[in-house]
């Protein structure tokens, strides 16, 4: 990492401002937690021993209200965090993956928190992943960008 400001971009590039998913500027406040894989998250299997569904199915008919209960308790409660499990509106992108080792290393969801709107599509997410062992390297030049939507 460099702490030298002169090597920031200076300019952002124009955008038309309907199709941007963020209206303004805006600076993430840091705050460290604890976070827990979620229901939708590859590594939910090798936590729990076997993929969500089938876990949650044995509360009966109260898998969907624990499941979902359970959701709400882990998702992170904030418009974007660095690191930990991602949370997905659709379905994780590194599913059949789990021998490449991705990891979060941001997550911006929408929100309109504050004056600042931030929509992916239909209140969806971006997600921006890399390779334990490129962020260990420094080297950001292979980061997966995904987003979905509900």
């Amino acid at each position: 990492w460099d702490d030298d400001a002169s090597l920031l971009e200076p300019k952002l590039p124009v955008v038309e401002a309907e199709w941007f998913p963020i209206d303004r500027e805006a600076r993430l406040s840091v705050v460290s937690a604890t976070g827990h894989v979620l229901n939708d998250d590859y590594r939910f299997a090798s936590v729990f021993g076997s993929d969500s569904v089938t876990f949650f199915e044995r509360f009966g008919q109260d898998a969907w209200p624990v499941a979902d209960q359970y959701y709400a308790f882990n998702y992170p409660p904030a418009a974007a965090w660095v690191g930990g499990y991602a949370a997905f509106a659709q379905w994780d992108p590194r599913e059949g993956r789990e021998d490449e080792d991705w990891l979060l290393l941001l997550e911006i969801d929408s929100s309109s928190e504050n004056g600042l709107v931030i929509m992916w599509g239909d209140a969806g997410v971006a997600t921006f992943l890399i390779r334990r062992e490129d962020l260990r390297q420094k080297n950001f030049s292979k980061v997966l960008y995904y987003w979905d939507s509900h």
